[in-house]
């Protein structure tokens, strides 16, 4: 629990200050001898000492009153993060829910420290029990045993056994849990089950909300620390509520993951998370265009030393020397220049010269049809249809075939010829005499598109 600390005056510490007390008309009169030269506090003075006084006795029980309550909160969370947890566990019919659950959460790219709290206790033990394996793989886990419940059809063997104590040993985050108990919720309603499934189902909630509960009131009590720690990485270019849900992002982070048997305050572990958040919030909100953090925190390397160099020399660094004094590639280190210039408006120009074109008719693409083209297109597409409905019938399934009206598959006059069983040259003649009906009817509309002249 965040608490203020109130440093109280010593006046031992100060050698020219001597405070004694007298009572005059039962009331308590504060005399201050500086340099030998009595002072009497004015009544506002007066009335300040005795409240600070008051209070800086009062706060060491206060803190310890508080510290205790928190404490009981973070027991009250964990045993009931540990009983729904194993609620889930010991039924296999809840354990698929689990590892559905799980595998949805991966396969929509949730990342594995937003569902798992990864300990080196936990994967120790779990190294222990899956001898032979250097790194914990906690998807090929949860996989296998998703796989070994839906074939062995709830009749476990060894193998299953095995995975199903290797999975009771991971720490799933309550985020993560509030979406099984979600599931659950939901499989209930949608499926009939027994009486005795209920009354599981019913304890399992009672352990579930008093988790959320707990959850809850910790983050309430530990707002004042998202505050004070916005107030410290106040950044002008970010809006302050956006930071300061940041900072409750973090908080939330924090109290998912902390731990009481460690033996650290809980301030003192929440505060790394909240600044976190809050750094990387205003990485994400401080431009236009979102970099990942990762490139961020390398670009910050990267212009803290062109600053240096630049300081050091009194002229712009190349990319070869940057890149070697960060020792990073050549490559990133121009990514990095190129994402970080200043944006400039379509709009303008590249010289502020109003007379040169905007850069904006620089960008014109010309390999997809316009607007206005495509709409032009459709209502010529409308007009050659109808037209070509109003020949005779042969006439008209000979244009079709042959330019892909109908089929967007253009035809020869061979294959139409063999189609129509008929030559060749009565083909073109045909096709010849229909496109000079088109062209006379169509004269005004399309003869501007296409050429609807006889062809050899």
């Amino acid at each position: 629990m965040y608490c203020e600390r109130i440093e109280n005056i010593d006046p031992s510490q100060f050698a020219n200050l001597d405070t004694e007390t007298e009572s005059t008309n039962n009331n308590l009169v504060l005399d201050c001898h500086l340099e030998s030269k009595p002072k009497k506090l004015t009544k506002f003075q007066h009335h300040a000492l005795l409240k600070e006084k008051s209070s800086s006795q009062a706060v060491p029980c206060k803190q310890k009153i508080e510290f205790t309550v928190m404490h009981d909160h973070f027991c009250d969370m964990e045993n009931a993060r540990l009983a729904f947890h194993s609620f889930l566990i010991n039924h296999l019919l809840f354990l698929q829910i689990l590892t559905k659950t799980y595998l949805v959460a991966v396969t929509k790219g949730t990342q594995l420290t937003n569902i798992i709290n990864k300990n080196k206790s936990d994967e120790n033990r779990l190294k222990n029990r899956l001898v032979g394996c250097s790194e914990i793989d906690y998807h090929l886990i949860i996989n296998q045993l998703n796989k070994a419940l839906l074939e062995e059809k709830f009749n476990p063997k060894q193998e299953t056994v095995e995975l199903i104590k290797s999975v009771q040993e991971i720490h799933f985050l309550p985020v993560f849990l509030e979406q099984v108990h979600h599931q659950l919720q939901r499989y209930c309603l949608e499926n009939t089950i027994t009486e005795d499934i209920q009354e599981k189902v019913k304890k399992a909630n009672r352990h579930f909300n008093s988790l959320m509960s707990s959850r809850k009131i910790i983050i309430n009590h530990n707002m004042r620390l998202v505050s004070y720690a916005v107030r410290k990485y106040r950044n002008e270019n970010v809006d302050f509520n956006d930071q300061v849900q940041d900072g409750f992002v973090g908080l939330i982070k924090a109290v998912d993951r902390f731990t009481l048997s460690k033996g650290t305050q809980f301030s003192t572990y929440a505060i790394y998370w909240i600044r976190q958040a809050i750094t990387r919030g205003q990485i994400d909100h401080s431009r236009e265009i979102r970099l990942p953090y990762h490139i961020a925190v390398k670009a910050f390397h990267v212009f803290e030393t062109l600053n240096e160099l630049k300081i050091e020399s009194n002229k712009m660094p190349s990319i070869n020397i940057l890149a070697k004094k960060c020792d990073m590639k050549h490559e990133d280190v121009e990514a990095i220049l190129t994402f970080f210039k200043p944006m400039q408006s379509i709009y303008n120009n590249s010289t502020d010269n109003d007379e040169l074109p905007v850069i904006l008719d620089s960008l014109e693409q010309t390999v997809y049809p316009t607007q206005e083209e495509v709409v032009s297109q459709e209502n010529l597409s409308k007009k050659l249809v109808t037209a070509i409905n109003e020949l005779p019938e042969r006439e008209a399934q000979i244009i079709n075939q042959r330019f892909g009206i109908n089929s967007d598959v253009m035809m020869t006059l061979d294959d139409i010829a063999s189609r129509l069983s008929i030559s060749r040259e009565r083909v073109r003649q045909i096709q010849n005499r229909a496109l000079e009906k088109l062209r006379k009817q169509l004269k005004d509309d399309i003869s501007c598109y296409f050429d609807l002249c006889p062809q050899a």
